[in-house]
């Protein structure tokens, strides 16, 4: 049975850079031989374009954004009512810890059972969450 992982932009990103942790790298070819379906929150996509242009420049961001689009293995997913409305009560009772967009991967990974690969280094107890962190070398 295929696995299903949501991707923050630290992971994405992490992927993208030169010489990628090996553990980012293993995520990534099992996402690209099927044996992971990748869920990416499209507005995560705005996070991944900042980090890597601040980091390798506005020509690279775009070809990665450009190459993530094209690329079949990892679906681009536009909100929902009901992800929205999930996302904003995260947002609300964990206002203080979680991001807008952790809390839109939050409620999306326990959406789709699915999940979640981040750098995220606090985030809360939820119950339905299920975590694998990565540690995050800009």
């Amino acid at each position: 049975m295929q696995r299903r992982a949501c991707l923050d932009a630290g992971t994405i990103h992490q992927h993208y850079i030169q010489d990628p942790p090996p553990k980012v790298e293993n995520l990534f070819v099992d996402i690209e031989n099927g044996k992971i379906h990748a869920i990416v929150p499209e507005q995560i996509l705005v996070e991944v374009f900042k980090q890597l242009c601040v980091v390798r420049g506005k020509g690279y961001a775009l070809k990665v954004i450009n190459d993530i689009y094209a690329n079949e293995y990892l679906e681009i997913r536009s909100l929902s009512k009901d992800l929205v409305a999930e996302a904003g009560r995260l947002k609300c009772q964990y206002r203080d810890i979680v991001s807008y967009n952790d809390a839109i991967l939050i409620a999306l990974a326990v959406q789709e059972s699915a999940m979640l690969h981040t750098t995220e280094k606090n985030l809360p107890q939820i119950p339905g969450l299920k975590v694998v962190k990565y540690v995050f070398d800009a």
